[in-house]
C-alpha cells in the first residue's frame, strides 16, 4: 500500500495538530493513503488516514527542508517513518508515536521549515523526555500550575507543555519566532536538553552534542 524508496526522495515531517489520548495523534495510530511515500524504517499500522498522494516535487521539498535544518533522520529519529501525504483531515500534519510515524501534507503552502522543526520537537519529546524532564521544563518556563503537558479538552498543542517544548525546538533549529501561547521566553531547547543529560544525534549545528 505504501511505496518505499531512499529517504531523500520521500521524507515528510509534520506540523502542529496533535489529538492526544496517550502521546500524540489519534488513538491506535494511522496509515498513509495509498500512493503516499514513506521511509522504510518501521512497520506501518493498519488504520488509514485520508490524504491524496504527494508529488515527487513535494517529497523533494521535504528532503530539502531537512537538509536546511541540519537533520539526519536516521540519527535524529531512529525507528520512525516519515510520510509525505496530501491533505489530512482537520490538520496540516500529525504525529503518531504509537506507530512511530509522522505525516505531513506536502501540498500545503506553509513554510515547511518551522513545520518540520516543530514535529522534530515532538519526536524528541516522545523518545527522550520522561515525566521528570517534562516537569523540569514546565518549572523552568514558570508555567502556571494548571498547565498540563498534553492537550486536553479545549486546550490545543500550543497551549500546553508538549507544544511549548516542540516550538522551542523549532526556534532552536530555525532561528525563527515561536508561537507557543505560554508566557515568557523559553530557553534554547537543544542547550536545555544537553544541560539535562539528553544527547541528540543528527540534529542541529555540527557542534550539537551527539553530532
Amino acid at each position: 500500500m505504501v511505496g518505499t524508496t531512499t529517504w531523500r526522495g520521500v521524507l515528510g515531517l509534520v506540523a502542529v495538530a496533535v489529538a492526544v489520548t496517550t502521546g500524540f495523534g489519534p488513538r491506535g495510530g494511522a496509515h498513509p493513503a495509498a500512493g503516499a511515500s514513506a521511509v522504510p524504517v518501521a512497520v506501518l499500522g493498519a488504520v488509514e488516514v485520508p490524504g491524496s498522494a504527494p508529488t515527487s516535487r513535494g517529497a523533494d521539498r521535504l528532503a530539502a527542508t531537512l537538509e536546511r535544518l541540519g537533520v539526519e533522520p536516521e540519527l535524529a529519529a531512529p525507528g520512525w517513518s516519515f510520510v509525505a501525504t496530501g491533505p489530512l483531515p482537520g490538520a496540516v500534519a500529525v504525529t503518531l508515536p504509537r506507530s512511530r510515524r509522522v505525516l505531513v501534507d506536502v501540498t500545503t503552502a506553509l513554510d515547511l521549515d518551522p513545520v518540520v522543526a516543530h514535529e522534530l520537537g515532538h519526536v524528541v519529546d516522545v523518545d527522550h523526555l520522561d515525566a521528570e524532564l517534562r516537569h523540569a521544563w514546565l518549572a523552568d518556563r514558570r508555567a502556571p500550575a494548571e498547565v498540563s503537558w498534553w492537550p486536553t479538552g479545549s486546550l490545543d498543542d500550543l497551549s500546553v507543555g508538549a507544544g511549548d517544548f516542540a516550538e522551542a525546538v523549532a526556534v532552536a533549529l530555525t532561528g525563527g519566532r515561536g508561537h507557543s501561547r505560554l508566557p515568557g521566553t523559553p530557553p534554547d531547547a537543544l542547550e536545555w536538553l544537553a544541560d539535562h543529560g539528553v544527547v541528540l544525534a543528527g540534529m542541529g549545528p555540527s557542534d550539537t552534542p551527539g553530532r
